[in-house]
């Protein structure tokens, strides 16, 4: 893909691939902004249920907003290919860092910790959120909060 197009985006080099995908050093003209592009792999392409996952992940990751966790840009379809560009940081990947082999100093270790436990803590109240408008927690069936009020919870050994 390296030196083709995609959607707005010409792809610059390859950074790094997964199981679903791979992600790309890209450049958007028109905006002049240099991204990272995910593109789903062509085998999972074919598949919804792969399309509808990578799709789901995109929304998912651009409803987040935190300093931990990147901005996405723009999700797109060019010629079956599945895609969406993401905010490029700079810096070498935690993995990368992690094979060297070498111990981390301690200072960096803890500040690595706190920036993924803080993203992680809004991740999962952004999660919590969304679930609360989706359905609204209730305690027990509407039956048994009914019983609950007249006092009838029905609890053994207790009587009222």
């Amino acid at each position: 893909m390296i030196g083709t197009r995609l959607g707005n985006y010409e792809i610059l080099e390859e950074l790094g691939r997964g199981g679903m995908g791979c992600v790309y050093k890209a450049h958007h003209e028109a905006l002049d902004r240099t991204v990272a592009v995910k593109v789903l792999l062509p085998q999972l392409a074919a598949d919804q249920v792969f399309v509808q996952r990578f799709l789901r992940e995109a929304r998912s990751i651009a409803n987040l907003h935190h300093p931990g966790i990147v901005t996405v840009f723009d999700v797109g379809e060019a010629d079956g290919t599945y895609y969406f560009a993401m905010q490029l940081l700079d810096g070498k990947p935690l993995d990368e860092i992690l094979e060297e082999g070498k111990p981390l100093p301690i200072e960096s270790a803890v500040d690595i910790v706190e920036q993924v436990a803080r993203a992680l803590v809004r991740r999962f109240a952004d999660c919590l959120s969304r679930h609360r408008r989706e359905r609204p927690f209730a305690r027990g069936s509407p039956s048994r909060r009914e019983r609950r009020k007249r006092g009838l919870s029905g609890r053994r050994g207790r009587a009222r």
